[in-house]
């Protein structure tokens, strides 16, 4: 977003301080924990390739790749020959040094002195280089960057406030919720038990259902009355038997 010249130069900065407090590191893992910081706060070497085709002309790209694993390649054959020489001065006696002084009591602070020095120099030189890729944005002075860093940080505790209290108010709304449904439940039953009782009331030869449930749960069959006979009138009894004598005779 800010393009490859800030990059560069916090690698080179992480580098310069980090290698200050490995020459006085006290122990091994402390060293370790340091060494581990300047390899994640370090990666010129993939910015280096990535400027080399925004800088380099492309018929010379070829060049500037190899150019640049050249001196990867010569850094690793010089630097430990070099941190060997500059590892505890204090055995040379020509140099002066006093045994119990502090190169004495840290051996490596000399070569660690020594790449921060190169790593701060580099550092005052890359203000000269220009920016490589075009679109880049204007970064942030350091007190820009610090407010937004402080801002996302009030972000993030407002939203873990917010969606701690938004889950109390989901659990409070369901138990409202749940509570409606108990109270509209029971309110629909004293309805029902209510139109039962004023049922049974109005009309008391209808069977309630409560009655009809109950039947239809032991399954007792209902005992079924004979249908009445039907009352003959005078006449119709008067031409029945007029009917009969006929047939008999």
């Amino acid at each position: 977003v800010y393009g490859r010249k800030p990059a560069m130069q916090m690698g080179l900065l992480g580098t310069g301080i980090v290698m200050l407090f490995f020459g006085i590191s006290p122990n091994l893992p402390v060293a370790c924990l340091l060494r581990f910081l300047q390899g994640v706060g370090n990666g010129n070497l993939l910015v280096a390739k990535a400027m080399i085709p925004e800088v380099v002309p492309k018929a010379h790209e070829a060049k500037g790749y190899s150019l640049v694993s050249l001196t990867w390649g010569i850094g690793s054959l010089i630097g430990p020959g070099v941190g060997g020489v500059l590892y505890d001065p204090s055995r040379y006696e020509s140099l002066g040094l006093s045994p119990t002084g502090i190169f004495a009591q840290y051996p490596a602070l000399l070569p660690s002195l020594a790449i921060a020095c190169y790593s701060f120099f580099a550092l005052a030189c890359s203000q000269f280089i220009p920016e490589s890729n075009k679109d880049a944005k204007k970064p942030p002075s350091v007190r820009q960057a610090l407010g937004m860093g402080l801002k996302k940080v009030k972000k993030l505790g407002s939203g873990k406030q917010r969606s701690v209290s938004n889950n109390n108010d989901d659990g409070n709304d369901d138990n409202n919720k749940l509570t409606e449904l108990e109270g509209e439940g029971a309110n629909n039953n004293k309805k029902t038990t209510t139109n039962l009782g004023e049922k049974g009331t109005e009309n008391p030869d209808t069977t309630t259902a409560s009655t009809i449930a109950q039947q239809q749960h032991h399954h007792t069959p209902t005992a079924t009355k004979a249908p009445k006979k039907k009352a003959f009138s005078f006449k119709e009894a008067f031409m029945l038997e007029r009917t009969r004598l006929t047939l008999m005779m």
